[in-house]
């Protein structure tokens, strides 16, 4: 084996890298029967209290911005540089 000008690097960050390389390679294995419902039910239900929250907050400032698509870029920016 040759000698590394930087020897931490040699012992701990190649390994590392060949580490995470594999990783990488071999993908990251997800339980689809159980925990990916799961975890999409929780994203899903998280999505909707951030929806009603800003929502509430907008039409606390203008009634009629509860009914912005809050997934339209466009219309977020403006009603919130509306509010500024």
């Amino acid at each position: 084996m040759r000698k590394c000008r930087n020897d931490a690097r040699c012992r701990y960050w190649r390994p590392f890298g060949e580490l995470l390389t594999q990783m990488e390679r071999n993908g990251v294995r997800v339980d689809v029967s159980d925990k990916l419902p799961a975890a999409e039910d929780l994203a899903q239900r998280d999505r909707d209290r951030a929806e009603l929250h800003f929502r509430r907050w907008t039409a606390s400032y203008c009634p009629e911005a509860w009914f912005i698509n809050p997934g339209s870029s466009a219309q977020v920016h403006l009603i919130v540089c509306k509010l500024e």
